[in-house]
């Protein structure tokens, strides 16, 4: 047996071979601490690699193992990941759980992965639409990136901000922020970070009134083969168009971007996104019988 083979796998960024190397392990004379920590490996390892069921299966039986054996850093180790697994299979609530378990029991050696945890909590704060909660999240996160020197990680956690504020409909309010992102962006450019902000930007133009500018930037994401672009991307700019049609009554035009949207929403796995989606939906439908 080799746990420290384990180990020397996963750090090489070997997840395939560091997974299967923990189901080979597994069912060998293991003491408590070491089942915990293989669990957590294979767990992360599941995670990294996109299985999120089995990520979430592990970890959770990992967090389990480690507390009876009475391994602190296993088991915040492996509640961290459980809750971003939780939050990508869209579990926003159960991953809050764990996620906040993780913050008040870690050992203080784990505390440089305290942002990445306020970033998770925010993002499950956020789905849930708790969005006080969220930006008090993402502004820990932004702190906690700040003193570590990661700015890219802290721009993305203001463009957090940004959104929440957002999302309770205070453009005013996300400006700041965004201005920060914009500001960050000229010294750092980042493609996929741009393509946030013009996201971010379309919406805060809808709010404004502005369906004109939003409908440019939208076109600006929707430009083929820009640099950065993700599918959850053109979703999230496909759903602004939908809602500036839905706000001058073209229906159609509302629904035909609502389908396309929702298509790229699945694509990205972007549960808040999908509820948004669904919610105009919904919208669109009344109206239509509103009309009818």
């Amino acid at each position: 047996m080799s746990l420290a083979r384990l180990r020397q796998l996963f750090d090489s960024g070997a997840y395939l071979q560091a997974r299967r190397e923990a189901e080979r392990l597994l069912p060998g004379d293991l003491t408590a601490a070491e089942r915990g920590e293989v669990l957590c490996l294979a767990g992360r390892a599941a995670l990294l690699l996109g299985d999120l069921y089995a990520a979430v299966r592990l970890t959770e039986q990992a967090a389990v193992a480690a507390a009876a054996a009475g391994d602190a850093a296993t088991e915040s180790s492996a509640r961290l990941s459980l809750g971003e697994a939780c939050l990508r299979i869209g579990e926003a609530r159960r991953a809050a759980d764990h996620l906040s378990t993780y913050l008040a029991r870690r050992p203080e050696e784990m505390a440089a992965h305290d942002g990445d945890a306020h970033w998770f909590l925010a993002m499950a704060h956020q789905q849930l639409r708790d969005y006080a909660a969220a930006i008090g999240h993402f502004e820990e996160a932004a702190a906690s990136f700040t003193a570590r020197r990661r700015s890219h990680d802290r721009a993305r956690a203001l463009l957090g901000i940004a959104r929440c504020y957002l999302g309770v409909g205070a453009p005013d309010l996300a400006e700041p922020p965004l201005a920060a992102v914009n500001e960050y962006l000229r010294e750092n450019p980042s493609d996929t970070l741009a393509a946030e902000l013009l996201c971010a930007r379309a919406l805060q133009a809808h709010l404004e009134g502005d369906l004109a500018g939003s409908a440019r930037l939208c076109q600006e994401v929707f430009v083929p083969g820009r640099p950065g672009v993700t599918p959850g991307h053109i979703g999230e700019a496909a759903w602004v168009m939908g809602e500036n049609a839905l706000e001058i009554g073209r229906l159609e035009e509302a629904h035909l971007f609502a389908e396309w949207a929702m298509d790229h929403a699945m694509q990205a796995n972007s549960p808040g996104l999908i509820n948004r989606i669904l919610d105009l939906q919904r919208r669109i439908r009344t109206r239509r019988q509103d009309d009818g």
